[in-house]
């Protein structure tokens, strides 16, 4: 079976084999991921600086309450 091109088993592989279509995906793609991923990491860190924010105050709000009841 020389010189016969071999058949890509799905049709992604087979799209995404030529080159061309790659190149064009690519940036397409990575862009996409890192705002993903960029959207999850602020949002994270959203929730870090809330969860301090609101946390923080009622520790301390109920370290005072004990202190005075006790």
């Amino acid at each position: 079976m020389v010189g016969v091109p071999r058949k890509p088993r799905n049709r992604l592989a087979a799209r995404f084999s030529r080159p061309e279509v790659l190149l064009l995906y690519t940036p397409l793609l990575d862009s996409r991921w890192l705002i993903f991923k960029g959207i999850n990491v602020t949002r994270g860190a959203l929730k870090v600086g809330v969860g301090a924010w609101v946390g923080v105050p009622m520790l301390g709000l109920t370290v005072k309450v004990r202190w005075r009841r006790g």
